[in-house]
C-alpha cells in the first residue's frame, strides 16, 4: 500500500466477511508504513466481525499499534488478552514489561500522554504475534 492511500480507497468497498485476507495485509501494510492510526481503526471494524472476533494476531496488532501511538494504558489489556490466549506469546510479555516500566519511571496513571514525554518504543515490524520489539536509546535511559 502506498504510504498515501486513504483506507476506504485501498478496500474499495470490499467487506471484512468476503475478503479477511485483504484485509489482514491491510492492516500489516499500514502498520509497516507506520500508519498506526489506520491500521489501528481497521483491525478495530475487523475484530468486530465474526472472522476475526477470536483472533489473537488481530488482536495483538491492535495492541503494537496503540503501543506505537504511545497509548499505553490501551494497550495494556490488549496484550493481556493476547497472553489470556497464548499464555507463552513473548512479544505481549515483553511490551507489558515495557509499558509497566514507561509508566512508573513517568509517574503515570494514564492520564498523562506518555508519547508526548519520550520517543515511542516501536516495534520494527509488525508481522502479526511475531512482531518484535526494539527500544529507543531514550527509553533505555529510563
Amino acid at each position: 500500500s502506498d504510504e498515501h492511500t486513504p483506507v476506504s480507497e485501498y478496500f474499495e468497498g470490499k467487506d471484512i466477511e468476503s475478503c479477511p485476507d485483504l484485509y489482514r495485509e491491510g492492516v500489516d501494510a499500514f502498520a509497516l508504513a507506520e500508519r498506526y492510526q489506520d491500521s489501528l481503526d481497521v483491525v478495530d471494524a475487523m475484530l468486530t466481525s465474526s472472522v476475526f472476533a477470536e483472533d489473537v494476531t488481530a488482536l495483538s496488532v491492535k495492541a503494537a499499534c496503540l503501543f506505537n501511538l504511545g497509548r499505553y494504558t490501551e494497550a495494556m489489556p490488549a496484550y493481556q488478552t493476547v497472553l489470556l490466549r497464548e499464555p507463552n506469546n513473548e512479544t505481549a510479555k515483553a511490551a507489558l514489561k515495557v509499558i509497566d516500566g514507561v509508566l512508573v519511571c513517568l509517574g503515570t496513571d494514564g492520564d498523562t500522554p506518555v508519547a508526548a514525554k519520550l520517543d515511542r518504543t516501536r516495534f520494527s515490524s509488525i508481522d502479526g504475534a511475531a512482531a518484535k520489539l526494539q527500544r529507543t536509546s531514550e527509553l533505555a535511559q529510563l
